[in-house]
């Protein structure tokens, strides 16, 4: 099967700035995003664990702002670059420990509880998946309007940490990851990733032989845009994924499929005897010399992803994790769209990584904030120049 090669593109709408994170980053929090989040925040009640104690945050709590969301998802962007043990050591004022000038922009006890109140769908929204899709599948809309994968692209399997009860976490002990959610992300030449959201599979096969596992991944191939005629998409994929009856099926459709095998997978036997036979020019074991494959734009995106995380695990909430994951990987992406848009004009990057970029966005969403914010229920204000 013969596909012609054709690179990657990426297409920023007209009014972006590649060089200012914060046009990148209202890309994906849209104005109706963000008021979406505000209405369904207002309306989450949280009764306290304790009614007797008049002081308690749930008690004190009074409707957020659109300005105050941005402060708030400031901060949070603040907390993956500046690591520390608990949340409440960014507002200690204990000596021999870091100052953090974020943190006059909203009180401590108003952020833990804007944090445990955030919510994308209503309270009548079940289930960690469904609470998450306005944001998932606006983030997977806005990846396939900007970016145009090549022909070469990835799709593997990840988890999103989650230590708490959930019926839809899973425990793979060998992963470095090991108990939460499945998703299948994609990347391509750029580890963009071009679809996101946690799948769960499809009750229908992937045509005759396939499983539900191989279904996701044609349904990531489908949704990407259609090449032009004689182009294609050549997929490299791991063993989770290949079968000798699914290669078939997906070629019957256009898709070009590369991947490892299981030796008692089914292919043919001649590749097992050369396999044996074939022991000249190894790499000696424990070295890395390249990624054989495009499949390490999948590993890239990962390794983008892990740095400045936030180190934070959720027990509670399974939503939140997933959200927290979209999040991430959302300021990855507009940190990649900045740093291989391809713009005409002279660029005037001031980022030389992904730390400074997000620096630069956590200046721009406080001054975005212009209006008052309200800090605590005796109606004391901060206003934000």
């Amino acid at each position: 099967m013969k596909l012609l090669h054709f690179p990657p593109e990426i297409r920023l709408p007209e009014g972006i700035d590649a060089d200012d994170p914060l046009h990148l980053f209202t890309m994906y929090f849209t104005p109706e995003i963000i008021q979406t989040i505000v209405d369904k925040t207002n309306q989450y009640e949280r009764a306290p664990q304790d009614e007797m104690r008049p002081f308690a945050r749930a008690l004190q709590w009074y409707d957020t702002t659109v300005s105050e969301l941005y402060i708030y998802f400031a901060i949070r962007i603040y907390m993956t670059y500046n690591i520390q043990n608990e949340i409440s050591d960014y507002w200690s004022d204990k000596k021999f420990i870091a100052y953090h000038d974020i943190t006059q922009y909203m009180a401590r006890d108003r952020f833990q509880e804007l944090h445990i109140r955030v919510r994308i769908a209503g309270n009548k929204v079940s289930g960690p998946y469904k609470r998450v899709d306005t944001l998932s599948d606006h983030a997977q809309d806005m990846n396939l309007s900007v970016y145009v994968p090549g022909r070469d692209l990835a799709i593997d399997e990840c988890m999103i940490r989650y230590e708490g009860n959930a019926k839809e976490a899973t425990t793979v002990p060998n992963k470095p990851t090991p108990t939460g959610f499945k998703h299948m992300p994609g990347a391509g030449n750029s580890p963009v990733d071009t679809k996101t959201p946690p799948e769960l599979g499809s009750s229908k096969r992937s045509g005759k032989g396939g499983n539900k596992t191989q279904a996701v991944v044609l349904k990531l191939l489908r949704r990407l845009p259609l090449p032009l005629t004689g182009y294609g998409y050549h997929c490299f994929l791991d063993n989770l994924f290949i079968s000798v009856k699914f290669v078939s099926f997906a070629r019957s459709q256009g898709f070009g499929v590369t991947g490892t095998c299981r030796t008692n997978s089914g292919i043919v036997k001649e590749l097992l005897e050369l396999k044996k036979s074939d022991k000249n020019d190894v790499i000696p074991w424990g070295q890395l010399w390249s990624y054989p494959t495009i499949d390490g734009a999948i590993d890239e995106a990962d390794h983008l992803i892990a740095q400045n995380s936030g180190l934070r695990e959720v027990r509670r909430g399974g939503h939140q994790a997933i959200e927290h994951w979209i999040f991430r990987l959302i300021l990855v992406n507009c940190y990649l769209l900045a740093k291989r848009a391809k713009v005409e004009e002279l660029r005037k990057l001031r980022f030389r990584s992904q730390q400074e970029f997000r620096r630069l966005l956590v200046e721009g969403l406080i001054s975005k904030a212009k209006e008052t914010i309200v800090r605590s229920p005796k109606k004391r204000v901060a206003v934000v120049s």
